[in-house]
């Protein structure tokens, strides 16, 4: 028999009543090739504000919905129920301050 299993739809819960939101597919890999501005993808996500101190962070969410054929070797087969896979995690953000003060001069 052999299984081919697909992933449809990345689903991401933010955290902390932020609105969910998703995309077709499983997302965009980290590439540690590419530079911070370069990484964006329809399923990213920019916290505004960050976590307060000593909360945990924001507790994050990613579901990735797959669905999946399967086929015998006698040639019947047909579609599988869809099934959802997630994981939670936590995510500190922190925020930096700068002054820029020019030279007197």
């Amino acid at each position: 028999m052999e299984v081919t299993a697909t992933p449809r739809r990345l689903q991401i819960t933010p955290g902390r009543g932020l609105a969910a939101f998703g995309c077709t597919g499983p997302g965009t890999a980290y590439d540690p090739g590419k530079p911070a501005a370069g990484q964006r993808s329809a399923c990213s996500h920019t916290y505004r504000r960050p976590s307060a101190a000593h909360s945990g962070g924001f507790r994050v969410r990613a579901a990735v919905v797959w669905t999946a054929t399967w086929r015998g070797s006698d040639g019947s087969g047909g579609p599988l129920e869809p099934i959802t896979r997630s994981t939670s995690f936590g995510l500190e953000i922190i925020e930096g301050h700068s002054l820029v003060v020019p030279e007197k001069g």
